[in-house]
């Protein structure tokens, strides 16, 4: 499909105490994202309305720079919201799709009738476990504090029992079970923050325990089903013998994600229902977990000017390989969802322009 654009984007010191943060968190949380009153929610079935770039002082030009870049960096999609509202939207078939090296005929699911990516969106999935690890904690169902073993038992790494019953729920989600990819014991669970995708895959374990529902039934029940993500379920890798990655992914399209999106800029609420009826426990994973990793919330990326320095303020992101992007931007109101092969350079390269270029899309 072509252009559319509507007329009418380690080191040591411990834990931060949960107390302390959720202090902060009630203090400025509100400050962090949008209220849902100001937003645009699609309906479950139907037409997603668009918003005119002439109406919002947007350079229709400029943004087609920025989506052609997109497309050229082997995309397969990318959407764009304002205010829940669809600004930009395009599919490709990445170039690469085929290749012999690409990775991303593993990671693509199906393709829509209409020409759109269903894809495994690799690591973002930890964030949508965040997501209903809040719920969950609402719900009184989970606690960050208990061990892991508390709810998936005892001999889950290859630790020693006492070093194992020092790991958390917490230690799982802020990147610091002080365990590296084969669960082996390396360091004290929080003194050391290191990306695990081994360690962090427990968390699936820990959620279906602790909620007695397969994955597939809580993310149904609490988080597509109420948002219309239709096109958004769990599957399983067959390609995942041998890797360090969790055995299932998060498969869905660009405009199911930008539902997810909108849903997290919106603290939560869904065209004025509660998903997540209080946002502390969601905005606490949007802030920085830990003293060891300032730019790690709870399986959430917090954008900072360290590695971004055209980053907007207050800016969060779910990241995965082959540079899938969930790009949360409160200030302005936007989300950025790209899917699609790997981009020629890294992921927070490319992250970096095309925002730059979005950016001069922008009203002065």
């Amino acid at each position: 499909m072509g252009w559319k654009y509507s007329m009418g984007l380690r080191t040591g010191i411990g834990i931060i105490k949960a107390t302390v943060m959720c202090a902060v968190l009630f203090f400025n949380g509100s400050l962090v994202f949008a209220r849902s009153s100001g937003l645009y929610f699609p309906p479950m079935k139907g037409k997603w309305e668009t918003v005119s770039l002439d109406e919002i002082g947007w350079n229709a030009a400029k943004l087609k720079i920025a989506m052609d870049y997109a497309g050229e960096q082997n995309s397969s999609g990318v959407v764009i919201l304002h205010r829940g509202r669809i600004l930009a939207e395009q599919y490709w078939k990445p170039k690469s799709a085929e290749g012999k090296r690409s990775r991303y005929k593993y990671m693509r699911v199906e393709t829509t009738p209409d020409g759109r990516a269903i894809e495994d969106v690799a690591s973002v999935q930890k964030s949508v476990i965040s997501f209903l690890a809040a719920i969950a904690r609402e719900q009184g169902k989970l606690d960050l504090d208990r061990t892991a073993a508390s709810y998936i038992g005892n001999g889950w790494s290859k630790a020693s029992p006492k070093q194992e019953e020092r790991i958390t729920v917490r230690h799982l989600m802020t990147m610091t079970s002080g365990l590296n990819e084969p669960l082996e014991y390396v360091h004290p669970a929080g003194t050391v923050w290191e990306y695990n995708t081994r360690a962090y895959s427990m968390m699936v374990s820990v959620l279906t325990e602790a909620t007695q529902m397969s994955i597939n039934q809580l993310t149904h029940k609490w988080l597509t089903e109420p948002t219309g993500m239709r096109e958004s379920r769990w599957e399983p890798r067959r390609w995942v013998q041998g890797h360090p990655a969790n055995t299932i992914g998060f498969a869905t399209s660009a405009r199911d994600l930008a539902r997810f999106g909108l849903l997290v800029l919106a603290e939560g609420k869904w065209n004025g229902h509660g998903v997540l009826k209080n946002p502390k426990y969601l905005l606490e994973a949007l802030q920085p977990s830990q003293h060891l990793k300032s730019s790690y919330g709870l399986l959430w990326w917090i954008v900072n000017r360290s590695w971004f320095p055209e980053a907007p303020e207050k800016a969060v992101a779910a990241l995965g390989r082959l540079s899938r992007i969930v790009f949360i931007v409160p200030n302005q109101q936007l989300v950025l969802i790209r899917l699609g092969d790997q981009t020629d350079s890294n992921l927070r390269n490319f992250l970096r322009k095309f925002w730059i270029l979005i950016s001069a899309a922008m009203p002065d």
